[in-house]
């Protein structure tokens, strides 16, 4: 007999054997939902690989239900991450005029510089155990650090302590590489035909969000900050705790690492979720599967540990991969420093800062959806080299401009737009350079040389757009040399 979950072949009509007592186990783990689907067994001609099996799995998944509810919840630590980082931008002029706290504008913008740190290093410890621990558990507990935190240094702002709130916006920082899992889960739970379309949406809904929440912080303008801040944090732990419990691990990820049986368990939910029936015709007793699952036990007493895997995954990185991780380092230094930039000198473009982050927001969401016509006429690569340059166009320009000109705005949000495509396109290409078994790895270590990189992005607004905004500029044409040193990993080197 076949180990779980595979079900018992009748050799009398080569049938699966339906009142065997797996069958029964099958229907509990999909808790009825498959009950009366159709199980027919396959040809035994050609038993598939292992990998066969993974893509089997993803092909009778169906897209439906469960997609929509990790878009939705997974992909929130990534759309809705701008609570934890643009929210000062509008709290600032609160808090340094609130006369029961006695911190000041600086003072805050070097608390904000520590999230950058912190998000550094979270990037480049917590993020690489999402290769051997799962996407899912690194997820969950950085977004609940980057909650927790925010709340702590609100208290510790409201007390005066400095130092408290520096290790917290520090923590917050941590927490927010969990941001970049979000994205990474959610598009390794998509088809293919469906990657671009879900960038293209998340990159709209953090679009979308950050003019929400420059509304209601103009129509807030008297709430106490705090209120403001408690608000915010509560409507992530809501979304926080509906996907602990809607959302499962990667079955890429757990196909990949080689641990089928959970691989086909949350395959089962998964299924049941979409409510899949007669697409729902698994591959069932074959031999060479059947083998795997049960040598699973007896090898994974040989595998290697944590620190042997990160170790080995870190020298194929250095050795093979030196060329991709040094060029997204690069690209992703260049948009986050030009990114956060601009938005933290919102203020200094014009006096009005609630219009001029609502235009920012509308042209990042016209920048995400311009992703996709992007990369169907230029390619991924081609298509973020011609938005690099066309960011450095612009910026570089402002040095011409007079400060809260109409030609500075515009000459900066034209920079920006270019800035919304190309971050979609550095999104695409870490999926297609870097291999799944190496992926996060390689995310932590480019997001760690960003954001170290970023932590001088606030205090940008302390010096004239028209000398901070060029100087982004210049990082952007080197991110567009960078960008022509790529090595895109073939179909067969992920297989």
């Amino acid at each position: 007999l076949s180990p779980r979950p595979f079900l018992p072949m009748d050799a009398a009509n080569g049938r699966p054997a339906q009142n065997h007592e797996w069958c029964q186990d099958y229907n509990v783990v999909t808790k009825g939902a498959l009950k009366s689907a159709p199980i027919v067994p396959l040809e035994h001609s050609v038993p598939p690989k292992p990998l066969d099996a993974e893509r089997t799995i993803e092909a009778t998944l169906g897209t439906g239900r469960y997609q929509i509810l990790v878009v939705m919840l997974a992909g929130s630590a990534y759309m809705f991450s701008f609570v934890f980082t643009q929210m000062y931008v509008f709290t600032t002029p609160k808090i340094a005029a609130d006369p029961s706290t006695p911190f000041t504008a600086r003072m805050v913008k070097a608390c904000q510089g520590a999230v950058f740190f912190g998000w550094a290093v979270g990037a480049l410890v917590v993020m690489p155990l999402a290769d051997s621990r799962g996407r899912r558990l690194v997820l969950f507990g950085l977004t609940g650090t980057a909650i927790a935190a925010t709340i702590l240094g609100s208290l510790a702002m409201s007390v005066g302590s400095f130092a408290t709130a520096w290790l917290a916006f520090f923590a917050i920082g941590v927490g927010l590489a969990g941001s970049s899992m979000g994205y990474v889960i959610t598009l390794e739970s998509m088809p293919d035909k469906l990657k671009e379309g879900v960038t293209t949406f998340l990159n709209v809904a953090y679009s979308l969000g950050l003019g929400v929440m420059a509304l209601v912080a103009s129509a807030a303008k008297d709430l106490d900050w705090r209120t403001e801040t408690a608000m915010w944090c509560g409507f992530m732990a809501a979304l926080l705790l509906l996907a602990t419990r809607l959302v499962h691990e990667s079955v890429h990820f757990l196909a990949c690492a080689g641990r089928w049986q959970e691989a086909w368990e949350v395959a089962y939910k998964i299924a049941a979720r979409n409510q899949v029936a007669d697409g729902w015709q698994l591959k069932c007793g074959t031999a060479e599967l059947s083998e795997s699952l049960a040598e699973e036990k007896v090898t994974a007493q040989s595998r290697p540990t944590s620190e042997e895997q990160f170790g080995q995954r870190l020298q194929r990185l250095l050795t093979k991969e030196t060329r991709n991780l040094l060029s997204h380092a690069m690209c992703w230094s260049a948009f986050s420093i030009g990114y956060y930039g601009l938005s933290f000198s919102a203020g200094s473009m014009s006096d009005n800062l609630t219009l001029n982050v609502l235009l920012f927001a509308a042209v990042d969401a016209v920048g995400s959806y311009l992703l996709i016509p992007t990369v169907a006429a230029f390619g991924t690569l081609r298509g973020q080299q011609f938005c690099f340059v066309g960011a450095g166009i612009c910026l570089v320009s402002c040095l011409f401009a007079t400060p809260g000109s109409l030609v500075l705005i515009l000459a900066a949000t034209v920079g920006r737009l270019f800035l919304d495509i190309s971050v979609g396109t550095m999104l695409l290409l870490n999926v297609d350079c870097f291999a799944a078994e190496v992926r996060s790895t390689a995310t932590g270590i480019v997001q760690c040389i960003a954001r170290l990189v970023s932590a001088v992005a606030p205090m940008a607004s302390l010096l004239p757009p028209t000398w901070s905004f060029p100087l982004f500029g210049v990082l952007c044409f080197l991110a567009a040399a960078a960008t022509s040193l790529f090595s895109i990993k073939s179909k067969k080197d992920d297989d």
